[in-house]
């Protein structure tokens, strides 16, 4: 060791002038280096208990979606259900309202048909009467005439 060396006093003063006078220094360094850690901790803990929170509350969340999911899952299932039921009822009432508009349709030309036959049937009757009336006019006496024909028109009156 070389005690004329400058670079040997220097450190002998950099060390002895930092280990008397940096000492109180020192001491409000670590100080504060001490509060900015336990301000960190805190903070750190604080993020820690945020993050877990704010994990329960995602978990709670997800919990909750699944929940709506399944529900709204139900509700459409349901909805499906009545739609198929509706569907099913709808068809049973216009198949009962197209049986109803059948038998109405039906019981209208049954009528009208009854009636074209009636109509007919008195037509073709009047003319047979007419024929018959000129064929026996011919051949009768006008009084035995009226009595066939009346007794004739009666018959056939009494027939419908």
């Amino acid at each position: 060791m070389n005690f004329a060396d400058p670079q040997l006093w220097f450190l002998v003063s950099f060390v002895l002038f930092f280990g008397f006078l940096g000492r109180p220094f020192m001491k409000k360094i670590l100080a504060q280096l001490d509060e900015r850690r336990a301000l960190i901790a805190a903070q750190l803990d604080a993020v820690r208990n945020i993050h877990k929170d704010v994990k329960a509350l995602y978990a709670e969340r997800r919990e909750t979606l699944k929940q709506i999911d399944m529900e709204s899952q139900k509700i459409l299932y349901r909805a499906h259900e009545d739609a198929a039921a509706l569907r099913v009822r709808m068809e049973k009432q216009f198949q009962e309202e197209l049986q109803k508009k059948r038998v109405i349709y039906d019981n209208m030309f049954t009528a009208m048909h009854k009636k074209h036959v009636t109509e007919m049937e008195e037509k073709v009757v009047a003319q047979a009467l007419a024929v018959t009336s000129i064929l026996l006019h011919d051949v009768l006496s006008p009084e035995d005439h009226d009595k066939i024909i009346a007794k004739k028109t009666k018959l056939l009156r009494t027939y419908h």
